[in-house]
C-alpha cells in the first residue's frame, strides 16, 4: 500500500477508529485496525462486536492494498 493523504485527516480517523476498540476488551484481535486503499480514497473500520465504524478519507492511492 502506497497513499498520500493529509497528516490531519489520517490522524484523526485513526483516533477515532482506535477509541472505537476500546482497551479492555478480551479478545485480542479486536485491538486492530484496519486500513484498506484503493481507487480515490483510504477506509479505516474497526470493531468491538457491539459496534463498528468505518471512516473513508480521500488520499492519492499509488498502490491499493
Amino acid at each position: 500500500m502506497n497513499i498520500t493523504c493529509t497528516t490531519e485527516k489520517l490522524k484523526n480517523a485513526v483516533s477515532l477508529a482506535d477509541r472505537m476498540t476500546g482497551k479492555a476488551l478480551t479478545l485480542s484481535t479486536l485491538h486492530a485496525i484496519l486500513l484498506t486503499a484503493s481507487g480515490k480514497s483510504v477506509k479505516i473500520r474497526s470493531t468491538n462486536l457491539a459496534l463498528g465504524i468505518e471512516i473513508e478519507i480521500p488520499a492519492v492511492v499509488k498502490e491499493a492494498g
